[in-house]
């Protein structure tokens, strides 16, 4: 082997490290990300559990009144337990960022339809259709889009108390018992132009190679 082969082994040896370093450190850094957040909301668990284990239970009751009391002094309990509590605390910018790479990356498939989802379909330009949700605010249960599969299966999962909703294109964390936003990720959805056409691309090459088999 030359002296200039053997460079150029070491040289591909080093650019091919330096990606295996690369695609390794991308997952890694994806589980130190969710475990971040994850530790955020144990954190919150355990302080809603310390406040909120004095109330009453909430209970099934034909009493809407003692119901909406009961919710109420759930929520009044954790706000006053979080006074400092601010957008961003649980979706931290590096999460965050996390989860908008997966929900675009879930859209572009063409399996995943979350025509339902506010901001997917509406269009870029439409106007909001819902108040933006601010942490402390009872959650809107009437502005809240239910969640699409394809979306969830990229989220992390919540405890039971914990639900995630698209309000216009912002992903809110909500405490179900408490009516609560916990945390609001601002513009977690891309604008509806973004994603269709990413998709109606696909789908166009989709037909393309099936032509191109067929013999069309």
């Amino acid at each position: 082997m030359t002296r200039r082969t053997q460079y150029a082994v070491m040289v591909a040896v080093a650019l091919w490290t330096g990606v295996a370093h690369g695609l390794m450190r991308q997952p890694a850094d994806a589980e130190a990300r969710l475990e971040q957040f994850d530790s955020a909301v144990a954190a919150y668990m355990t302080l809603r559990e310390s406040v909120t284990q004095p109330l009453p239970p909430l209970e099934i009751s034909p009493d809407f009144d003692h119901v909406f009391l009961a919710v109420d002094a759930m929520a009044a309990a954790i706000s006053a337990a979080r006074p400092s509590a601010k957008e961003g605390d649980i979706f931290d910018p590096e999460t965050g960022a996390l989860l908008r790479q997966r929900i675009r990356h879930a859209l572009r498939a063409p399996a995943c339809d979350a025509r339902g989802d506010p901001g997917v379909a509406d269009g870029a330009d439409a106007p909001a259709t819902a108040r933006r949700p601010i942490v402390h605010d009872r959650f809107d249960w009437g502005a809240g889009s239910s969640m699409s599969w394809c979306l969830l299966d990229v989220l992390p999962t919540l405890p039971e108390e914990l639900q995630f909703r698209f309000v216009n294109r912002d992903l809110v964390l909500v405490d179900i018992d408490a009516d609560l936003v916990v945390d609001v990720l601002p513009d977690a959805l891309p604008r509806h132009a973004l994603w269709r056409g990413l998709r109606y691309a696909r789908l166009q090459i989709t037909q393309l190679r099936a032509d191109s088999i067929n013999g069309v």
